[in-house]
């Protein structure tokens, strides 16, 4: 519960009123007495109201530009046409160019010397508070993979995590032990770190949030958009991570979220940095949005068209896994399934599969051809591989939301970009200042 943010809703409303309501949330989740809980809620309405009564001189630094559009209304976070319009807005924002940004990276390098250091980060997975371990778990080993399917090898870890003031406290070492686990398979160190509370005594509850980033090194960068016509698209077995193992917990598949505690993409993007990282032209995991996002990023920064075998595509998930979202009429395509995908010219394809069948499974599910746009053979006939305004509805919250893009999508995309017209306004102003007297 955020005090804050219900007193900012409610700071028209007589004063009594909202402070009364403020004890009463409270009480609930506080066994403190009486007069502390008055005197608490006192506090909190004057710290919320005093923050808001500055004047004219510093309301243009301390406001933001309304686009009166939430985050879940444009579908921020949730992988899809919307996430995708929401991010591409930074290039906006941000002066230099980055390759993330650029050409939809899964992550980010620096050139230093000879040697190309890369980087990467994740989130872990907003329904994921009450199981810490596969929260931390599934974090570091998507940020590591992240930099791994770049050709980076792992040189450690960064970790911030913030617990609601209610959140016992053996959350916060149950979400180090996951980054443990995968720090220590990789070979990296647990670099730094900051662990605070979710807006300090604002915020009670019990969830915690938290993010874990990557640093590697490679020799060279493999691009995800560097691929050519007849190239050939192979996938290894997709078991699934942090989405996977919501969708379990939350379905009732609890035993599934085993079929996520493993380690496969390490051995797999090692075997290829080490033996193949002069052959491959590309290499992705399929995560956020699927095959259907992925792919679309892809075509988006090649310029070329991606044809997938829709058979071939069932085959590379792992069969219980594939069960559970069959029998929940969850979109496979559109989820995020952690498998490897290589592109590959035709006459290295044998060579990695008889290189890598001792470590996973792997499929060839398509190929580059002329053209422009991800494509689905199914039935012998092409269809358009289209990502959706959101990725494949997956509980029964997000089923209940649905994935239809809004009626007013095109209006909101419009507030959006006037906002950030203010925001480069802002921005003159705050170097104006800064630049100065240089």
């Amino acid at each position: 519960m955020d005090l804050e943010e219900y007193v900012l809703r409610n700071i028209n409303k007589p004063k009594e009123y909202v402070i009364k309501k403020l004890f009463e949330i409270i009480k609930e989740y506080k066994n403190w007495d009486e007069n502390f809980v008055r005197k608490f809620a006192e506090s909190v309405y004057e710290e919320v109201k005093i923050s808001k009564e500055y004047n004219k001189r510093i309301s243009w630094l301390l406001d933001y530009p309304k686009s009166n559009v939430k985050a879940g209304e444009i579908g921020l976070g949730s992988r899809g046409e919307g996430d995708f319009f929401v991010h591409e807005m930074y290039k906006k924002i941000l002066d230099y160019k980055n390759t993330s940004i650029e050409f939809f990276e899964d992550a980010g390098c620096i050139n230093f010397g000879d040697k190309t250091l890369v980087f990467a980060i994740d989130g872990m997975h907003s329904r994921l508070s009450e199981f810490p371990f596969i929260a931390g778990f599934h974090a570091c080993r998507a940020s590591a993979r992240d930099v791994m399917v770049k050709g980076g090898m792992p040189l450690g870890f960064l970790v911030d995590v913030r617990l609601g003031d209610d959140a016992d406290v053996s959350k916060l070492y149950d979400f180090m032990l996951g980054i443990s686990i995968v720090s220590n398979y990789c070979g990296g160190k647990i670099l730094s770190g900051s662990t605070l509370r979710i807006g300090g005594d604002m915020v009670f509850g019990s969830r915690i949030v938290g993010t874990v980033a990557c640093v590697g090194i490679c020799e060279k960068f493999i691009p995800r958009y560097n691929i050519n016509k007849g190239d050939i698209i192979l996938l290894t077995k997709g078991s699934g991570g942090g989405t996977i193992s919501t969708i379990a917990i939350y379905n009732g598949y609890h035993e599934v979220v085993l079929e996520t505690i493993n380690m496969e993409f390490y051995d797999i993007c090692k075997l290829i940095i080490e033996r193949f990282h002069d052959k491959i032209h590309s290499m992705t995991d399929i995560t956020n949005g699927g095959i259907r996002k992925d792919s679309d990023e892809i075509c988006k920064a090649s310029g070329k068209k991606l044809v997938f075998y829709y058979e071939e595509l069932r085959k590379s998930v792992n069969p219980k896994v594939l069960k559970m979202l069959d029998e929940l009429e969850i979109d496979f395509l559109g989820i995020s399934l952690d498998s490897i995908m290589i592109i590959v010219p035709e006459n290295y394809v044998e060579e990695i599969k008889n290189c890598l069948k001792n470590v996973t499974d792997i499929y060839e599910v398509g190929y580059v051809d002329e053209g422009f746009g991800a494509k689905l053979i199914m039935d012998n006939h092409e269809r358009d591989l289209s990502v959706r305004f959101r990725e494949s509805p997956y509980t029964k919250v997000k089923k209940v939301i649905g994935d239809k893009k809004p009626e007013n999508y095109e209006e909101m995309k419009r507030r959006i970009l006037k906002a950030i017209e203010m925001l480069m306004k802002k921005k003159e102003r705050i170097e104006k200042i800064i630049y100065g007297n240089r």
